[in-house]
């Protein structure tokens, strides 16, 4: 799926979910590409004017599929064609894709809602981050499914640690209180110490991954950032680890479920308005190397050097071209004087 196309779908789900203030659950975005790429092959004959409401029609329907499954909240769509015409494409959809049934997104043919699941689950549990899994539930599973060549297992496995350094970062707290396994997390400070700490724990429990290949991926990811990853721009600033997407503490959820269910859950849950949120005002969102870090320290400073330099010299022509005014000025009154003599 390009991105897009992932774009497009998620700003199609958000409007036919509008009561979704959580995060949009992986399943939901693969069924939605899924109907939609199959749409094209069963329905290839749609006029110039119903044409923009295929990705819209594949929306709604693997959003009819999932809402019980995934407890999702009352439908509310907004088609961009008249309802008459809405209501006649979307039923011919219902027909066509008929047989078209939900997957679960798939890692290498293994459910990322089954023992990749599990895995992170016990990931998230053993650093003391619980409350990233959702994010990085989320992040993982658009990574791959974006990048459906990975089917390496440790090749997942890097994509999970980059993953989770990246929500892990934003998350952390400015102040530098959060606990990460067995080191303290300072934003912004001591990449390799992190990396190397979420990669121990992954390795004891099986997931041993290489460190040039997480170092590939955070770069990738970072990279791109906000503008790519909308799992990403969903990730709370600031907010420490100790709190999950829907603003409840790791405690508070623990005993919600495991598993599937409990990740849902959080995935769907609305937002409460009076969540306490603790955001730090200079914090930086994305974790880059200091080449490509154009908000450092070192690069603010070289940036205020340069533009005093700029202004200085800005000054100094317009100094000149006043001083040129003048005598000019001064040169055409002197003839003027001798003239009039």
């Amino acid at each position: 799926m390009s991105t897009d196309e992932n774009a497009l779908h998620e700003a199609n789900l958000h409007s036919i979910l509008p009561e979704l203030a959580g995060l949009l659950p992986p399943e939901l975005l693969a069924v939605t590409s899924s109907l939609y790429a199959q749409s094209h092959t069963r329905i290839s004959n749609l006029k110039p004017t119903e044409e923009p409401a295929r990705a819209y029609v594949c929306a709604q329907l693997a959003c009819e599929r999932l809402k019980d499954r995934l407890a999702l909240p009352t439908l509310a769509p907004r088609p961009p064609l008249p309802p008459r015409v809405y209501a006649s494409l979307l039923a011919h959809f219902r027909k066509a894709l008929v047989s078209a049934r939900p997957k679960p997104v798939a890692v290498g043919g293994e459910e990322l809602d089954g023992a990749l699941r599990t895995e992170i689950s016990a990931w998230m549990k053993a650093l003391h981050t619980e409350g990233a899994e959702a994010h990085v539930l989320r992040g993982v599973a658009a990574v791959l499914v974006l990048h459906r060549k990975v089917t390496a297992r440790q090749t997942v496995y890097a994509v999970v640690c980059a993953v989770t350094l990246l929500a892990l970062e934003r998350m952390s707290t400015p102040d530098g209180a959060e606990t990460c396994g067995d080191i303290r997390w300072v934003r912004n400070k001591g990449y390799t110490e992190k990396r190397n700490e979420v990669m121990r724990v992954m390795a004891a429990g099986k997931g041993r991954v290489q460190r040039e290949t997480v170092d590939h991926w955070v770069k990738e990811l970072s990279t791109q950032g906000f503008g790519k990853w909308g799992w990403m721009r969903d990730i709370p600033n600031g907010v420490g680890f100790g709190i999950d997407a829907v603003g409840k503490t790791a405690a508070d959820t623990a005993g919600a479920g495991k598993g599937k269910d409990a990740a849902r859950r959080a995935a769907t849950r609305k937002v409460p308005v009076a969540v306490a949120v603790r955001r730090g005002a200079a914090a930086r969102t994305k974790m880059v190397q200091d080449k490509v870090d154009y908000l450092s320290d070192r690069k603010r400073a070289g940036y205020k050097d340069w533009k005093k330099e700029v202004l200085r010299r800005c000054e100094q022509i317009e100094a000149d071209e006043r001083c040129e005014r003048v005598e000019a000025a001064a040169a055409v009154l002197q003839l003027m004087s001798r003239g009039g003599r």
